[in-house]
Order: structure tokens, then C-alpha cells, then sequence
């Protein structure tokens, strides 16, 4: 469950917004279903997509209400949610000030204990995709060197799925940020077949020394991405390609989505879920700008990252190409920004496609690559890579 409270506070970081003893002006408040569930599943669902959704909660009352709220959400029931006694419901208190990075106070709680008894197997039986969000917030699946997550991947895998992960970001001063997450990677990235971070979970995962050096760079006034060059972002789908991850999607934040794929040799391994043209999909490097929001319009970018994910799947799944797939993932994204939640933007498909060509929502007209080998394409916008077999 999401709590978010409406800040109106115009503080300029965090630490002048939470001060002791000096009370924070608010108004209005969401209570939202919330993480990779709701926010990819039930968007994806609203685009359009036949969708299941599993996870584990409690019998308390929090557990009762989101399930009830999720229900609303969605518009139907769903068979996969378990629900166990002994545990509570994860809840996620949202601090997201106006221009200041969102901050998040966490319980984790029945989300602890999800693992592979917890997976309807019959119904991943008779899907295309199974995608799995933020390990770092379910325990059982970095212990003991990752093997849970590993084990319900490549089981997904063997019942023909194509797999998705989806992270999250490594909570210090937790026993989660003891684990040595570069070789989770490597565990996780063969049994993986789209990977698709944020730029700031991929390196905190693959060099946290650079991460903590970025994230001191940055300071409190920047977010980690602004410090970040396109540079330092192409090692890190190149990392994750050769751990054994198929198609790795990077989401840059408002610097947009960067996307690398592999050979098509190694696409044919995918499952059922695998692109339609494998020819096409192979030795791909694109990056897709955002959608400028005007500050008049921008709320907030909780939930951004799994619905631009929702936004992919919805176009991914209709067969469409990669270009096209990026846009609507951008445009789910940046959709999202205009709201305080991860789920009220999603009107969907159609709307998706319309909002699209708003004259208010251009593609970002200043954001540039200058690296060597890369070119924009005026007709779509998009920026080729020097790896890209098909620009």
C-alpha cells in the first residue's frame, strides 16, 4: 500500500522539509495500492493486457483494504494474491516535495517472506510473460546467493515464459545492503530474459564504488541521474548483457530510456513471450527521450518507473516495434509525472496513444548525445547508437 501525502512545502531539499518540531503543510492524501503489482500489473491490465497478479500479504486491516482498494483498481478479483496470518501488509509512506528527489519510508513486511510456494505455477503455466519486481525488498530472494529468485525464474522458463525482473533500490543501513548484489547479478542476469532497472538501481547493483561517489557528486539538491553521463550508463547494459540478460532496458530518469538487446541467437532462447521479428529486435541500441512535462503540470514521479514498464509491455505484447514499444514506455512514464500516484494517469491504450501527440507533451528538445557514433533520427526522435544493427 501507498501512503502519499499532498506536500505543498516549496523547500529546496529534504532536510529543510522534515525538521523537527517544525510541522510540514500538506493536503489531501492518497492511500493507493502501490509497487510493481499495482503499478506495472494493474496498469498493464488497464492498457489493455490480460493480466494476473501474485504476491503475498497479511489478514490485517491494511491487508483487507488493499486488497479491496486493488480491486477497485482493477476492476475485477485476482487468484494469485495469497494471503497468510501470520504476516502484515508491506505499506510504502511517499515523500514526494515539489522539485526535490521523492524519498520513502519502507515496510517491507509479508514481503519478506514471499518465495516459490507463493507463485501459482498454473497460471504461469498459461502465460506468455512472468515479470518480477524489486528483489532487494523481498528477502528471501537475495539469501543464501540468490538462489529463490533464481529457482522461480528458471522454473517460469522451463513452463515456457519468457522472465522480466524488475529492480529496486538497495536500502542502506539494512541487511539487504550486506549482500553482495553484483553477484546476485550474476546469478539472476542468465534466468532473466528483459532486465529493466533504473539508472541508479544498475549502478548501485553493478559498481556500488562509483554509486556512493555519484550519490556524494549529487549531493541534496541533485538527483543521482544529473550527474550521470550517457558514458556512464552504456557499461552498465553492456555489463548485464554479458551476465547472460537478453534485453536490458535502463530508465534514465528524465534523461529518458536507454534499450540494448543481444545476438539474435540468444533472443531465440525468450520463451513464449519473445519478440515477433527476432531479426529486428536483435543488436539493438536506441535511447528515447522523455516527454517534457510543464511545471504547471508536473506532480510527482512515484510509480513512474513501473508504469513506463506497463507502457512497454502494452505495446511489446501488441507485437509492435522496438521504437514503438519505447515510446509508449516513455510515454506511460512521463504520463505518470502528471500525477500524485502510480495509477491514476492509466486511461487506457488509446488514451496513451493520443496523449502522445499533445502539442503541451513534446519529446524534450534539449537532451543530446555527443558521444561518438550516435544519431538522431528527426522522424521519430530517437537517438541510434553505434550498436545498433538497424539504424
Amino acid at each position: 500500500m501507498d501512503i502519499i501525502p499532498g506536500i505543498e512545502s516549496q523547500a529546496e531539499k529534504i532536510v529543510d522539509l522534515l525538521v523537527p518540531g517544525k510541522p510540514a503543510k500538506v493536503r489531501g492524501l492518497r492511500v493507493v495500492p502501490g509497487g510493481p503489482v499495482t503499478n506495472t500489473g494493474v496498469s498493464a491490465h488497464r492498457l489493455g493486457l490480460k493480466v494476473e497478479l501474485m504476491g503475498l500479504v497479511g489478514t490485517d486491516h491494511l491487508s483487507d483494504l488493499l486488497l479491496t482498494v486493488l480491486q477497485d483498481a482493477a476492476g475485477r478479483s485476482f487468484q494469485g494474491i495469497k494471503k497468510d496470518p501470520s504476516v502484515e501488509c508491506p505499506y510504502v509512506i511517499g515523500i514526494c516535495p515539489p522539485k526535490i528527489e521523492r524519498m520513502y519510508l519502507v515496510d517491507t513486511a509479508a514481503a519478506d517472506f514471499f518465495g516459490f510456494e507463493h507463485v501459482d505455477w498454473q497460471i504461469v503455466r498459461n502465460t506468455d510473460i512472468f515479470h518480477l519486481g524489486y528483489p532487494p525488498w523481498l528477502r528471501r530472494s537475495y539469501l543464501k546467493g540468490g538462489e529463490e529468485l533464481r529457482r522461480i525464474f528458471a522454473r517460469a522458463q522451463e513452463l515456457g515464459c519468457t522472465t522480466s525482473l524488475d529492480l529496486s533500490q538497495i536500502m542502506e543501513d539494512t541487511e539487504a545492503a550486506q549482500e553482495n548484489w553484483l553477484s546476485l547479478m550474476k546469478t539472476w542476469a542468465p534466468v532473466s530474459d528483459q532486465m529493466m532497472p533504473s539508472v541508479e538501481e544498475a549502478l548501485q547493483f553493478i559498481d556500488e564504488a562509483k554509486y556512493k561517489a555519484k550519490r556524494r557528486e549529487a549531493g541534496v539538491h541533485r538527483d543521482l541521474v544529473d550527474v550521470l553521463t550517457p558514458e556512464d550508463i552504456f557499461p552498465l547494459a553492456e555489463k548485464l548483457l554479458e551476465f547472460g540478460t537478453r534485453i536490458v532496458m535502463i530508465k534514465c530518469g528524465h534523461k529518458g530510456i536507454y534499450i540494448r538487446t543481444a545476438a539474435r541467437k540468444v533472443l531465440e532462447k525468450m520463451g513464449a513471450g519473445a519478440p515477433n521479428d527476432l531479426d529486428a529486435w536483435s543488436d539493438r541500441e536506441l535511447w528515447h527521450r522523455v516527454f517534457s512535462v510543464p511545471k504547471s503540470r508536473f506532480v510527482g514521479t512515484m510509480g513512474a518507473g513501473d508504469s513506463a514498464i506497463a507502457g512497454w509491455f502494452a505495446s511489446y505484447c501488441r507485437g509492435h516495434n522496438i521504437e514503438l514499444c519505447l515510446r509508449h514506455a516513455a510515454a506511460a512514464g512521463s504520463l505518470n509525472a502528471t500525477v500524485l500516484d502510480g495509477l491514476s494517469w492509466n486511461k487506457g491504450f488509446e488514451y496513451l496513444n493520443q496523449w502522445q501527440k499533445e502539442p503541451e507533451f513534446p519529446l524534450d528538445p534539449e537532451f543530446r548525445i555527443t558521444q561518438k557514433g550516435w544519431k538522431l533520427n528527426n522522424q521519430n526522435g530517437i537517438w541510434y547508437g553505434p550498436h545498433d544493427a538497424k539504424r
